[in-house]
């Protein structure tokens, strides 16, 4: 399926925004064609969770406006076909009008623009951010943003997949997210 995918990558100082992603950017090549826009791509600083929730939020927005222009569409449709154009309620006469129903009633029907028709499934992927304002600062608010995920976008919520190479160092992955770990997968350094 073809989600959004806010990733965060790994950087070091002085590079160029998100160089280290392109540098690994094959490593990505297993998403789906045209799931990861660079606009999706964000530097482990302490707005990129602000940025990330601003894209689930408008994701969320973008589907209660769809489901609530399918829902009129096959409303306007029903009270065509069943109904008096003068038994109608003139506010549902609004919304068809504001909708381009009653100029266009052939209008095609509301189409998704994901290829399923679902709410979104959001996942971010915070990869190798160790040691950046990430990670670091409380102002980031890497472990509200993490505790609360499933909250964000009215309940659409994102899965949070972290990609570290240290699990528990002085700057790594701090407790409280440690604790509320879903799944952990550990692997052997060669």
């Amino acid at each position: 399926m073809v989600f959004p995918w806010p990733l965060v990558p790994q950087t070091t100082q002085g590079q160029s925004k998100n160089l280290q992603y392109f540098q690994n950017k094959e490593l990505w090549d297993i998403l789906p064609e045209d799931s990861l826009n660079d606009d999706d791509i964000f530097e482990p600083d302490v707005s990129c969770l602000k940025n990330t929730k601003e894209i689930i939020n408008a994701e969320r927005e973008e589907w209660e406006l769809f489901q609530r222009q399918k829902a009129l569409y096959n409303s306007f449709h029903n009270d065509m076909k069943h109904k008096a154009v003068k038994n109608i309620n003139v506010n549902v006469l609004m919304e068809y009008y504001d909708m381009g129903l009653l100029d266009n009633p052939n209008m095609e029907k509301p189409t998704w623009k994901y290829r399923t028709e679902q709410a979104p499934r959001i996942a971010v992927i915070i990869d190798d951010s160790v040691g950046t304002d990430l990670m670091n600062k409380r102002t980031a608010g890497l472990t509200k943003f993490i505790i609360a995920h499933r909250h964000w976008g009215k309940g659409l919520g994102c899965s949070v997949y972290m990609l570290v190479q240290s699990y528990c160092c002085h700057e790594g992955v701090a407790r409280a997210i440690r604790e509320n770990t879903c799944l952990l997968m550990l692997s052997v350094e060669s």
